[in-house]
């Protein structure tokens, strides 16, 4: 079994007691792991070294090699992220609407999570950290595939919060990470539709993910998110939580935040998902 294949069966196979988990057990998980980000501070930024090491030899330019540096103002920006992850309200559960059919059954339609969700990204170590949260606050289990050149980075890190997850009511293999640098583990990925439930190509990601009409997918670029449901053809629900919009983790001046939560329906049901969006729309 390849790489990709078995991490999204370890990851589907969490979602039923994700499903079990309630509010407090989530917002407790992201805090354990945000402190444990900062714990792992050093062992963190060492990781990223060797990353900017090989950016280097293989000349990087440096703003790209900005965008993926870590230091310990970043990384306490990036575990203060997860905080207010914590704080957001869960869209979880959320009553949509209610009525009554004529012969008496009374019918609520809920927010429910999506499952298993695939991020595909560039080289922002931060991005690791940000989907992680989102996916696990709204009871998603995810399969995150980094860019390469942030390979040692995103792998100190998902160490990092997966031990964190080990000593909380989180299961751990809710969150994985593809370290296979080949273009083919994406390609892999973009086909698993009886594991994955949706794909969310962030950034440059998205001009290789389109091709791929099966696979129901997310866009997403800098200021903007555009929901793209395959197989959908209602309009697209948005809940936006009435607190302020989430720092930008002095990562990059261009990182955007991530603060509204996409909500689809399909199957009877709403699926929501936090997007990294100043506005969303369908297309």
């Amino acid at each position: 079994m390849s790489e990709v294949r078995e991490k999204a069966s370890k990851a589907q196979a969490t979602v039923p007691q994700l499903n079990r988990l309630n509010t407090e057990q989530k917002n407790t998980a992201l805090r354990v792991m945000a402190d444990a980000l900062i714990k792992e501070t050093n062992s963190i930024i060492t990781a990223n070294a060797e990353d900017l090491e090989r950016g280097r030899e293989q000349g990087t330019p440096e703003s790209m090699l900005d965008r993926l540096a870590l230091n310990k103002e970043r990384i306490a920006g990036i575990a203060e992220g997860l905080r207010q992850i914590a704080d957001l309200p869960d869209p979880v559960g959320e009553v949509l609407e209610t009525f009554t059919r004529p012969n008496g059954l009374h019918v609520e339609k809920l927010r429910v999570p999506i499952g298993l969700i695939g991020i595909i990204y560039e080289a922002r170590p931060n991005v690791t950290v940000d989907a992680a949260g989102l996916c696990l606050k709204t009871g998603n289990a995810v399969l995150l595939r980094g860019g390469s050149s942030a390979l040692s980075s995103n792998r100190k890190i998902v160490e990092v919060l997966h031990q964190a997850l080990t000593t909380t009511d989180m299961p751990a293999d809710a969150l994985q990470l593809v370290e296979d640098a080949d273009r083919a583990s994406v390609d892999e990925m973009l086909k698993l539709n009886g594991l994955l439930d949706v794909i969310i190509p962030r950034g440059g990601a998205s001009s290789f993910v389109m091709w791929l009409p099966m696979q129901p997918y997310l866009l997403s670029k800098l200021g903007r998110a555009s929901a793209i449901p395959m197989w959908m053809n209602q309009p697209i629900q948005l809940w936006q939580p009435k607190l302020p919009s989430m720092p930008r983790h002095n990562v990059h001046p261009y990182v955007t935040p991530w603060r509204r939560c996409c909500c689809m329906p399909h199957m009877q049901k709403s699926i929501c998902l936090l997007l990294p969006s100043n506005s969303v729309r369908p297309m």
